[in-house]
């Protein structure tokens, strides 16, 4: 029976086999002149201006107003659906081709630039398609009618209106919609308050450490020390230890603890060190550089590109670690960092970053203090992580 696996009571008819051609209308987004920019007027988005999931609100471009009137045909309202027609491979989801993003209120008005098209349900709820295009079905789809090499893939808008769903009555799609909905209001209003969080902590983090005197090189208050060049070969689904990489390390007070990989033995020259211990101070050396988390449990293996910070014995670790969990310390080594494709950090760089040194005494009462604050951070989180879960988890099964 063409039902999903989670539905509302109330509803029992079969799903209805669509093709994306027939339930929406669309425009395809217009090349604008970069003569024609202005300071302000009417937002032109690009391309580059969207995430996976969102339209970003720094660097924007604007025509006149006067000008924008000429281009109705491209305008977009809150709750269009946006796809891009040209961009990377999955799963490099923030400039994938074919990535779908909903039009926030906050853009209704704006113009649609080239390589996009924007999507209108002709009958049925824009919102329930939205999140239809975005479980793993669509994702495979545009795998398979991707054109292209391996820096720049498009897609064609007639291979993209071949898209076959399976949807439900208006009424209960609307039901699914506004329960998602609801969801995405709940995240959206806890990221707020988990930022309002991280601001506070950087006000609060620069007045505790505004008395420092004396500033050090990382290198004279810590060693660094690298991870393991593991076999992949030689990875188990089901091994004693977790192979812990820079994905792990996310600049949340704790590594994210879902790990890809495992090992079932040790190798026989894997160093002391490469055997985490809990609260060990971990950093990010390739990609996302600069990100700095503590290690949670005592199997997690240290991969190559994560660096380990051992602090010497006058400083306090958790004092360390809060000094290098601060923007400052991210910045700079992103500033520092080297790579066309992927950026890397070098361990002299991070060796000669600056560490303001406080007395020992006063290094434990800014713990003290800090770890209130981040204990009640890490709760917020894992409150945003459990209300996420619960959204994919909806997604995967309210749809067919």
């Amino acid at each position: 029976m063409n039902v999903p696996k989670l539905r509302f009571k109330e509803f029992t008819a079969e799903y209805r086999n669509v093709k994306f051609d027939d339930i929406v209308n669309y425009q395809k987004g217009f090349a604008f002149k970069s003569n024609d920019y202005k300071n302000n007027g009417i937002r032109i988005i690009r391309i580059s201006d969207t995430t996976n999931n969102s339209i970003k609100k720094d660097n924007p471009i604007y025509i006149s107003k006067s000008e924008a009137s000429k281009y109705k045909n491209v305008e977009l309202l809150t709750n269009d659906i946006i796809i891009s027609s040209v961009g990377s491979k999955p799963p490099l989801y923030d400039s994938m081709v074919g990535k779908v993003v909903l039009v926030p209120e906050f853009e209704n008005g704006s113009l649609l630039n080239q390589n996009a098209i924007r999507f209108r349900a002709k009958y049925d709820n824009q919102i329930y398609i939205y999140n239809y295009l975005k479980q793993k079905k669509y994702t495979k789809f545009i795998e398979n009618i991707m054109r292209g090499n391996a820096n720049q893939r498009s897609i064609t808008l007639e291979d993209l209106l071949n898209f076959k769903l399976s949807i439900p009555s208006l009424k209960e799609q609307t039901k699914v919609a506004n329960l998602l909905s609801l969801l995405e209001k709940k995240i959206e209003l806890q990221t707020q308050k988990i930022e309002v969080l991280k601001l506070f902590k950087k006000g609060l983090l620069k007045k505790l450490l505004s008395s420092a005197n004396t500033y050090k090189a990382l290198k004279f208050v810590a060693t660094l020390k690298n991870g393991y060049a593991f076999k992949n070969n030689l990875y188990s689904n089901k091994g004693k230890y977790n192979i812990l990489t820079i994905s792990n390390v996310t600049g949340n007070k704790y590594i994210d603890t879902n790990f890809k990989n495992k090992y079932e033995i040790l190798p026989t020259d894997l160093q002391p060190h490469q055997l985490l211990k809990d609260n060990d101070i971990l950093m990010s050396m390739t990609g996302n550089v600069g990100r700095v988390s503590l290690n949670k449990g005592n199997n997690n293996l240290l991969n190559q590109r994560v660096g380990l910070i051992i602090p010497n014995n006058y400083v306090n670790p958790l004092y360390l670690f809060y000094v290098l969990s601060n923007d400052h310390f991210e910045r700079t080594m992103i500033n520092l960092s080297q790579g066309a494709a992927q950026a890397n950090i070098s361990k002299e760089d991070i060796d000669n970053y600056k560490v303001p040194i406080l007395p020992i005494d006063r290094q434990n009462k800014i713990v003290d203090l800090l770890n209130i604050y981040f204990d009640l951070l890490f709760l917020e989180c894992q409150k945003l992580n459990e209300l996420k879960i619960l959204k994919k988890g909806l997604t995967q099964n309210m749809f067919v």
